[in-house]
């Protein structure tokens, strides 16, 4: 992954990829996003690419594709391999959902149209031009053409239309964003147009640093601080990350060797749908293709972090660690799902169901609407086995 001022000013971020396909900016908190379909892994490294871990490295097969929305904190990606989909993330990795899954076979290039909270893609297989909501309902066809969408391949949205790349006829279309009608041809005699992105305060609105807002460089994380996703009006801002091979210690900061967390799977399988006869798509190894970037070129398995709730600053932060990066953390939920991070003092209310816990303990739980079913799990390695288990709770 490279950055440029200008052609001759090159410079490289990150190295050591094996396929990167789509790339993405968060414009407000200054990280990248990208998908490499080789190593089969969605990441995020910082802005000069110092820092970077992977987020998501299971159940993915052609990651394609990605945006981000930094303001409610998720990401979303387009898979076109044999179970093909479009997912959504936290932009910390947790809360995966699949947002479509049935009727898509080569999704490629995906947009969002953040102020109609839209997300808009093209299917090179089926011809298609689509749209869902960013829950995943609503969804609606714009447009269904062999000769406008031949292999169209890198789409964005601006204003009233949805713009969009064409590697069969070397071209860029425009429609309607709402009724797919009115389709214009904006360019052509293209060599292999592989992405198209749009740079407006519309596209890239502004929005607070969450972790940079307070007293705390970094939001007090040792490594990275990433955005985390707005569920509910008491979601954490950001959550903390540590590079790979390490964990976050107990002060969910800091980071740590030898870490050990419990690990929790529900992962809702996609409607099977039979392939037998799938054509391969073609690789594009020209270029990595980005996705709503600024300044940069180029349900389903719920992954795991802790998020923080009114975050303390430890006594020290200790120095970067040279490390790439991966955090595995500790809890999973089904939708609807509320995190918190207490210290054990500040739950009074539940103690009762939590005598056996030593006091000042940080320790991540989430309820699991509607049971009200509360799961506990040991944060770190000195915890002994019988502090990893879930309680039912009445109803509050």
């Amino acid at each position: 992954i490279h950055k440029a001022s200008d052609s001759s000013q090159q410079v490289t971020l990150v190295d050591s990829l094996h396929s990167p396909e789509g790339l993405a900016v968060d414009w407000v908190h200054k990280n990248i996003y990208w998908t490499d379909s080789g190593n089969k892994s969605i990441s995020v490294a910082t802005g000069d690419g110092r820092k970077r871990k992977v987020l998501i490295a299971t159940e993915l097969s052609e990651p394609r594709a990605i945006a981000v929305d930094p303001h409610q904190g998720f990401m979303y990606w387009s898979d076109w391999g044999d179970q093909a989909k479009i997912e959504k993330a936290g932009m910390n990795g947790v809360d995966r959902q699949v947002l479509v899954s049935d009727h898509i076979e080569w999704p490629n290039g995906i947009t969002l149209d953040l102020s109609n909270r839209r997300l808009y893609w093209v299917d090179s297989k089926l011809h298609l031009l689509s749209s869902v909501d960013l829950n995943g309902d609503n969804r609606k066809v714009l447009l269904s053409s062999h000769h406008h969408l031949g292999h169209p391949f890198a789409l964005t949205v601006f204003e009233d239309r949805v713009y969009w790349t064409d590697l069969e006829d070397e071209a860029i279309y425009s429609a309607n964003r709402l009724t797919g009608h009115d389709v214009a041809k904006v360019a052509e005699d293209l060599n292999n147009p592989l992405d198209l992105v749009v740079f407006h305060e519309q596209r890239q609105p502004k929005a607070p640093d969450t972790c940079n807002m307070g007293s705390l460089p970094n939001g007090g994380c040792e490594y990275l601080c990433l955005k985390a996703p707005q569920i509910t009006d008491h979601s954490p801002k950001y959550t903390c990350a540590c590079p790979d091979g390490m964990e976050l210690g107990p002060d969910m900061r800091r980071c740590a060797v030898g870490m050990t967390t419990t690990r929790h799977h529900m992962t809702p399988k996609p409607p099977q749908t039979s392939r037998s006869s799938r054509i391969t798509q073609p690789p594009v190894t020209q270029a990595a293709t980005s996705t709503e970037a600024t300044s940069l070129s180029s349900t389903s398995q719920m992954s795991t972090q802790t998020p923080l709730l009114d975050p303390v600053a430890p006594d020290s932060i200790q120095r970067e660690t040279n490390a790439n990066l991966s955090h595995r953390g500790s809890t999973v939920c089904a939708k609807p799902h509320y995190h918190y991070l207490l210290p054990l003092q500040q739950q009074e209310a539940k103690n009762q169901y939590f005598h056996q816990l030593p006091p000042l303990f940080w320790l991540p739980f989430s309820f699991i609407s509607p049971s009200d079913h509360l799961s506990i799990h040991c944060v770190t390695s000195s915890c002994p086995p019988s502090l990893t288990y879930s309680q039912q709770i009445p109803p509050q």
